[in-house]
């Protein structure tokens, strides 16, 4: 028995300790806020908390005591301008809490048969246009759909033979009409054929009585107009047999001397001219004909001496001056006092070329040659004082 109580105290004392161990670690735990209520208007997005934290000791005589700490617990920034993260998604709606209308169902006891099941099916409903999901569908649903049994219909025979032959009968009717009006066309086209032939025989024997009215007729105006054409083709003959005559005459003429021309012109006008004036005539044609001779050369390439235009050298181009006369020279070279040349009056006073120069220039100007160097320094000096 003893020892049944010293167990039990044993087992009061160590829970007792434990649960003080379990309670400071809890109590440290606990933190204790304080909260400043920042903001305007009871605004909690700007209040900031401040926690007062303890840590636990493990045991009682804990010489190294902890301080007590106190946090500051601030709310993250954020941009106002960013979007939401997280998405909102439309939940589905759920049952009604209560049904508005019941639905009660009772166990049909009896049993429905195959023509009542057949009465009572309601097809499935099927579009003919529209198939977006791409399903094969069965004929027989496709049929349902429709609304057609599958039992097929009894046709009326008699009456679907009767409808045969008078379309029959329609047809053959039809084919003997068009036959008929074939041959009535082509009966009009003989008619109009025959017509058209008659009024052209009928023409042509008309048009053969007047050709042979007017071939009489028009023989003897052939027979005339024939003559006429011989006739001026005749003349015209003799006009070019005249034209070539005097072409040919006057081609002898412009070959032959003056004297053969006075003899053919006497000739022709049946006088003679006697041998004392022929003989003039000769000299004279003779003359003429020496003087034209020389003509035919230019006597300055007889008066130029052998080799007087051989070249002295290479650099030679021409064989003459350009100028050989000094009155040419001097002209070309003549200062002119006109205003349209100098650009100024004849009144006003200036500097001419004469005066610079010193005397009349008999050719082209001459300029004194600069001795120095470009680099000298007194010119300029030399020229101020000379002006």
């Amino acid at each position: 028995m003893g020892n049944n109580k010293q167990e039990n105290l044993t087992t009061i004392k160590t829970r007792e300790a434990v649960n003080k161990i379990i309670q400071a670690k809890l109590h440290g735990a606990k933190p204790t806020t304080i909260n400043t209520g920042g903001g305007v208007g009871g605004d909690n997005s700007t209040s900031t908390n401040y926690i007062r934290y303890t840590p636990a000791s493990i045991t009682d005589g804990d010489s190294n005591k902890k301080q007590q700490r106190i946090i500051k617990i601030v709310d993250k920034q954020q941009d106002p301008m960013l979007p939401s993260s997280f998405k909102i998604k439309k939940t589905p709606r759920g049952p009604p809490e209560q049904a508005s209308v019941p639905v009660l169902h009772e166990q049909s006891k009896v049993k429905l048969t195959s023509e009542d099941q057949r009465k009572w099916y309601i097809p499935p409903a099927i579009s003919n246009w529209k198939n977006t999901k791409g399903f094969t569908i069965s004929v027989d649903k496709r049929l349902a759909s429709i609304g057609k049994d599958e039992t097929a219909q009894q046709m009326n025979i008699d009456k679907f033979a009767g409808f045969t032959d008078a379309l029959d009968n329609a047809s053959k009717q039809a084919r003997e009409e068009l036959k008929i009006r074939a041959k009535l066309k082509a009966k009009l086209e003989k008619q109009k054929l025959l017509e058209q032939q008659e009024k052209l025989a009928k023409v042509a024997v008309k048009k053969e009585k007047k050709s042979s009215r007017w071939a009489n007729d028009s023989d003897d105006d052939e027979e005339q107009e024939d003559e006429a054409k011989l006739n001026a083709a005749s003349k015209r003959e003799k006009a070019r047999r005249e034209m070539r005559k005097k072409a040919e005459k006057e081609l002898k003429m412009a070959n032959m001397s003056t004297e053969s021309k006075l003899q053919m012109m006497a000739s022709e006008s049946g006088k003679s001219i006697p041998n004392r004036v022929k003989i003039g005539l000769s000299k004279q044609s003779e003359q003429n004909n020496k003087s034209k001779m020389e003509l035919n050369y230019d006597s300055r390439l007889f008066l130029n001496a052998a080799g007087a235009n051989a070249k002295n050298s290479e650099d030679q181009v021409y064989d003459s001056p350009l100028f050989e006369s000094q009155t040419a020279v001097n002209d070309f070279y003549r200062v002119r006092n006109d205003s349209r040349f100098t650009g100024r009056d004849d009144d006003e006073g200036g500097e001419t070329v004469e005066s610079v120069v010193g005397k009349n220039s008999g050719g082209p100007i001459l300029f004194e040659k600069d001795t120095g160097d470009g680099h000298d320094e007194e010119r300029p000096l030399k020229r101020a004082r000379n002006n």
